[in-house]
């Protein structure tokens, strides 16, 4: 999904913070039927099509937690993941 965000983001400047943050991943999640399959029914709840295969990519590598600031998921309780934003994950951490 990064990859995808990258080359068709028009911004120069979007695009190359995008791919700054690439660096920083631990897994990458290729593309494969089973996880289209999951983001089609992550989709069902009204969830956008690119949020749902950033999901379904962050189940398959066995993430705990999804952070975001995107209010519509926020909402949303999606199985084997705990959708959270910045400071509610930082909060379940503090001593």
């Amino acid at each position: 999904m990064m990859d995808y965000e990258i080359y068709f983001n028009p911004f120069d400047n979007r695009r190359n913070q995008i791919q700054k943050w690439k660096k920083f991943a631990s897994v990458n999640i290729q593309y494969s039927e089973d996880n289209i399959l999951l983001a089609k029914k992550i989709r069902k709840q009204n969830i956008k099509i690119k949020d749902s295969i950033h999901i379904a990519c962050a189940i398959e590598a066995e993430c705990k937690y999804y952070v975001t600031t995107d209010d519509n998921l926020l909402n949303k309780n999606i199985d084997n993941i705990v959708i959270t934003d910045p400071i509610n994950f930082i909060k379940r951490f503090e001593v």
